[in-house]
């Protein structure tokens, strides 16, 4: 594990004084070294000048500052790429921090925390442990501004630049691995590296090609269930579908036949429904669910509780399964509001007597915390990263090992 105390670190304050106390925890700590900067500017110029040489694993940034304030340096770190890690403080009450720390995950910056001025040294001491054995996986590191268009996600289809990754799913009780999650990754040859799924599905969802990336989707997913049953791996496997996939008429008759040729058992497959598209044809939806519980597939409703509808879609949709999205998960233990949203998730699940399922479980304490509720199953890093199959296939007889031990 790297050395902590080699740490690549900048605090942004305005208050020179505070700044000081900031040092001083810091040498109590045994890191010598710490980039300053008193304004927002000061810490985008250090930021850029150190990109190419020794670039930053840490920014904490105050929420105060005149001029460009930490709010505003969040979006800016997150305009110009800024891939270390980044706190935030404040004199500010808790609600106001919580609020800065989640500004900075929706700009898609990694996170740790937020800690309340003035500077406690024991816990500076816990964010910055967090900084070389942080549970979140690391981005992948964006390419700037670029453009993706429907051409380039066809393009990518018709040359095989699609493939999926794993995620397990682990009974809580028994600690034995239900199933997986298949996660779509695009390895994009004229971008040069990764593009998030967030990249390429809303302009999928946009045109047709949602149900050609679904359809890839659900094909690969087969075949790897097919290889997995066959190194003698008993698994659930879950595939993400929008409601404009379920909005086809052929979709339930096209699927069963797809899984009847391949031998694969309808009750293996699970799909998760995510609400990034209004139900545009309600009726043409609920026939084609109908179908598939007809068939025995499971359905889920995927990233519970961050979508206006899915209390009405618990009432008119025959769900089996129930996720809980990753947001009420980790950290619940800090804050009362998630924790309470946790509880009566968890509560409802069991009321409607439909599994649940914990996403981004990443800490011991977000597994007992999972546990202690009741809650079926969970997935998150804490159990594994998304796995390319072959790496899978290993997590899994070495988990298997494990357990049976």
């Amino acid at each position: 594990m790297p050395d902590i105390t080699q740490l690549n670190l900048m605090i942004v304050d305005d208050d020179e004084f505070a700044i000081e106390l900031f040092l001083c925890a810091l040498e109590e700590l045994e890191i010598q070294t710490c980039e300053t900067a008193c304004s927002g500017q000061e810490a985008l110029a250090l930021v850029e000048s150190r990109q190419s040489v020794s670039p930053l694993d840490l920014i904490i940034c105050d929420i105060e500052m005149p001029d460009m304030d930490g709010l505003a340096l969040l979006r800016h770190l997150a305009e110009v790429n800024f891939d270390g890690k980044v706190a935030v403080i404040s004199g500010l009450d808790s609600d106001i921090l919580r609020m800065a720390r989640d500004l900075g995950k929706a700009h898609n910056l990694d996170v740790l925390g937020a800690i309340q001025k003035p500077i406690q040294k024991e816990a500076l001491a816990l964010l910055l442990d967090q900084v070389f054995n942080e549970p979140f996986a690391p981005k992948p590191k964006p390419f700037g501004k670029r453009s993706v268009s429907a051409d380039a996600i066809q393009f990518g289809l018709d040359n095989d630049e699609f493939t999926l990754f794993f995620q397990p799913k682990v009974n809580v009780q028994s600690q034995c691995v239900f199933g997986a999650e298949a996660l779509i990754r695009w390895f994009s040859s004229e971008f040069g590296g990764i593009v998030g799924p967030d990249e390429f599905i809303p302009l999928a969802e946009e045109s047709s090609l949602i149900n050609a990336i679904t359809e890839r989707v659900i094909d690969m997913s087969i075949q790897e269930l097919k290889r997995f049953k066959a190194e003698g791996h008993r698994l659930k496997l879950s595939i993400n579908v929008s409601m404009l996939n379920l909005s086809q008429l052929d979709f339930a008759t096209n699927l069963a036949a797809k899984l009847k040729n391949e031998a694969i058992d309808p009750s293996d497959i699970i799909l998760e429904i995510t609400e990034t598209a209004l139900m545009r044809d309600a009726t043409n939806v609920l026939e084609v669910l109908t179908r598939l519980k007809i068939l025995g597939i499971c359905l889920s409703i995927d990233d519970f509780g961050t979508g206006y509808s899915s209390m009405s879609q618990l009432q008119h949709i025959p769900f089996s399964e129930l996720k809980i999205d990753r947001s009420f998960v980790y950290g619940a233990g800090e804050n009362d509001s998630t924790r309470r949203i946790l509880e009566s998730s968890a509560s409802l699940a069991q009321q409607l007597a439909i599994a649940s399922v914990a996403e981004g479980v990443e800490t011991r304490e977000d597994w007992d915390r999972i546990s202690a509720l009741g809650i079926d199953l969970v997935q998150g890093y804490f159990i594994s990263k998304p796995l390319p199959p072959e790496d899978f296939s290993t997590w899994l007889r070495e988990w298997n090992g494990l357990t049976e031990n």
